[in-house]
């Protein structure tokens, strides 16, 4: 149900009691569950539940630099998307069952999105561009809403394989009629992970390194597509000429980076290690964009390094990097446990990392931490890693092969 308010809400955004209800929702889940279940954790989720606890720290002393309503909305948007983190390790109910919900709702919205796509309510000019937005107010919401439902297709073991790709079809021309370049790389990235199927995890360590190629043959396939296919200039993607960092193909981004690194270049030591304030961004872009227009730092990175310094910057670095960690840890043995076994876990270890893998693509042109339309599910999915009930089943799984090696026995002690 909490995802499905989470969904509703970023629809609905102008209903601000939805969003406000679905926090509050997601806080007393986890406190029911914390207080009255008391759910075994696991150790080794202690580190990164650390590290967002420091960068809640550091938010707080950030806060105090620039205290007013936009800043108190942040703060607690950001730290809520932190909770559903905890919400993930501590998650008691069947996983499988909420991926199939979300799988339903997931098949409707594409082919809802789709349908109203041919109809003219559902587009709104971006500047001198006429873009879709279907149900959502920008034009980013309704393309990284389209990933999100995405990804649940892509595990779903009922679908057949073609429905899947037309969906994919779909998703991509969805996408690319917002003018929300950037996620078509994850649309692109989503379809060669449904393709590759669950053996994509076994080695996945050593995979990892073939991921950057796979990264770069599909931006410049999405660049050679919007360059042919676009009759509009604002869609092509210039790279190799000195108008690759131009107005043009950074829609603007390129005059907000700049001010803001300028500014906290220049700004005091304090400020350099715990930021200039939580929308410190769209106070620098206002005063010193050339139309004095108000910004936030269109990426999340940036972000961060702007709003909570470079502590702030390196903590929220270290948590993404310590889930990938976790990854690579889960699938060290996933090799050799049995197909049905394996089948069974990619389903988990698949959405955890297509939510990863949308969610530093979307920070790259957005600072989509501050929003949670994406970030929950991304949050949740790399909770739900360290769950008890999610160690114990691969920890069953795990066990019925290879059980007498000392190694796996090992390893089989260290998951925990």
């Amino acid at each position: 149900m909490i995802f499905i308010l989470r969904i509703l809400s970023d629809i609905f955004w102008n209903i601000k009691f939805l969003n406000i209800f679905t926090n509050l929702l997601l806080f007393i889940l986890i406190a029911y569950i914390s207080i009255y279940t008391r759910k075994e954790t696991s150790k080794r989720a202690k580190l990164p539940v650390l590290v967002l606890l420091s960068l809640g720290i550091i938010m707080t002393l950030s806060l105090s630099k620039i205290v007013e309503e936009a800043s108190l909305i942040i703060y607690f948007k950001i730290i809520f998307s932190f909770l559903v983190f905890v919400y993930g390790i501590i998650y008691n109910k069947n996983i499988y069952l909420l991926i199939k919900k979300l799988e339903y709702i997931s098949i409707f919205a594409i082919i809802f999105n789709f349908i109203i796509s041919f109809f003219s309510f559902s587009y709104q000019y971006w500047g001198n561009v006429k873009t879709f937005t279907g149900l959502y107010y920008f034009k980013t919401d309704m393309a990284l809403a389209t990933v999100v439902f995405l990804s649940f297709v892509a595990v779903s073991r009922t679908l057949n394989f073609k429905y899947k790709i037309i969906l994919s079809l779909i998703s991509f021309y969805t996408v690319y009629i917002t003018n929300a370049r950037i996620h078509l790389l994850s649309i692109f990235l989503i379809i060669a992970l449904m393709i590759l199927g669950y053996k994509v995890f076994i080695n996945f360590g050593k995979k990892m390194l073939l991921m950057i190629p796979v990264f770069l043959i599909s931006f410049l396939g999405i660049v050679a597509i919007l360059n042919t296919m676009s009759t509009d200039d604002s869609l092509k993607i210039d790279l190799f000429s000195e108008e690759a960092y131009s107005d043009s193909n950074l829609q603007g981004r390129n005059e907000i980076w700049e001010i803001l690194l300028g500014q906290y270049s220049q700004s005091e030591l304090n400020s350099k290690l715990i930021g200039l304030g939580l929308n410190a961004d769209m106070h620098l872009t206002e005063k010193y964009m050339h139309d004095s227009s108000v910004h936030n730092a269109h990426n999340g990175f940036l972000y961060f390094l702007i709003a909570t310094g470079v502590i702030g910057f390196i903590l929220f670095i270290l948590f993404v990097l310590l889930n990938i960690k976790n990854l690579i840890f889960i699938t060290k043995s996933y090799s050799i446990i049995n197909q049905p076994a394996q089948k069974d876990l990619y389903i988990i270890l698949n959405l955890f990392f297509t939510q990863l893998i949308i969610f530093i693509s979307s920070n790259l042109t957005s600072a989509s931490i501050i929003y949670q339309q994406q970030t929950w599910f991304f949050m949740f999915f790399a909770g739900y890693l360290y769950n008890i009930d999610f160690i114990k089943m691969y920890k069953y799984k795990f066990i019925t092969m290879n059980s007498n090696s000392v190694e796996n026995k090992q390893h089989i002690i260290q998951v925990k």
